[in-house]
C-alpha cells in the first residue's frame, strides 16, 4: 500500500483535516458545503500514490474528477476544519456531499505541504466498474479543474 494512503486511524486533529482536489475546492461547485462545516484554514498541498480522472458529464450538472490509488501526484487543498462542529459530524456532512460508500470512499493518507508530512482524510473513488463504462479519462494534469477536458 502507499505511504501516502493507509487505514490506520487519525487523531482528533487528523480528523479536522480534508484534502481536497476536485469540486469542494476554493471557488468550484461544491465549496459552499465546506463553508458550511466551518473552514479554519485552506493551504496547497500534494497527496502521492494516486491517480487523476476528469468526469467530464457522468449525470450529474457538472464536470468531476475522481482520485484512485496509482502512481502520481495532485495538488490540491489541505482544509483544516474549524471546531464549531465535532470533526465527525462534519465530515458526515461532506460524506453526504461526497456520496462516501457508494460512489466515494473516505480514507486516510498523508499530505505534504511546506516539508511537513500531515495525516487528513481524502476521498477516494469507489467505483471502478463506474470509471470504465463512463466517459472518465485519465488526466495528465496534476490539478484539477473543471474546464479540464478529456485527460488534457
Amino acid at each position: 500500500m502507499s505511504e501516502a494512503l493507509s487505514r490506520a486511524a487519525l487523531s482528533r486533529d487528523d480528523n479536522a483535516r480534508v484534502f481536497v482536489y476536485g469540486t469542494l475546492k476554493r471557488g468550484l461547485v461544491n465549496f459552499p458545503a465546506m463553508q458550511g462545516v466551518g473552514i479554519e484554514r485552506i493551504e496547497k498541498a500534494v497527496l502521492r500514490g494516486v491517480t487523476l480522472y476528469h468526469f467530464p458529464n457522468s449525470g450529474r450538472p457538472y464536470p468531476y474528477p475522481a482520485l484512485m490509488r496509482g502512481q502520481d501526484v495532485v495538488l490540491g487543498e489541505l482544509h483544516t476544519l474549524s471546531h464549531h462542529l465535532e470533526p465527525l459530524d462534519a465530515l458526515r456532512v461532506l460524506d453526504h456531499v461526497e456520496l462516501e460508500g457508494y460512489e466515494y470512499q473516505r480514507v486516510p493518507c498523508w499530505v505534504q505541504m511546506r516539508g511537513r508530512k500531515l495525516r487528513a482524510w481524502v476521498y477516494l473513488y469507489n467505483s471502478v466498474s463506474k470509471l470504465h463504462r463512463s466517459k472518465a479519462r485519465r488526466s495528465s494534469r496534476v490539478s484539477w479543474q473543471p474546464s479540464s477536458r478529456r485527460g488534457r
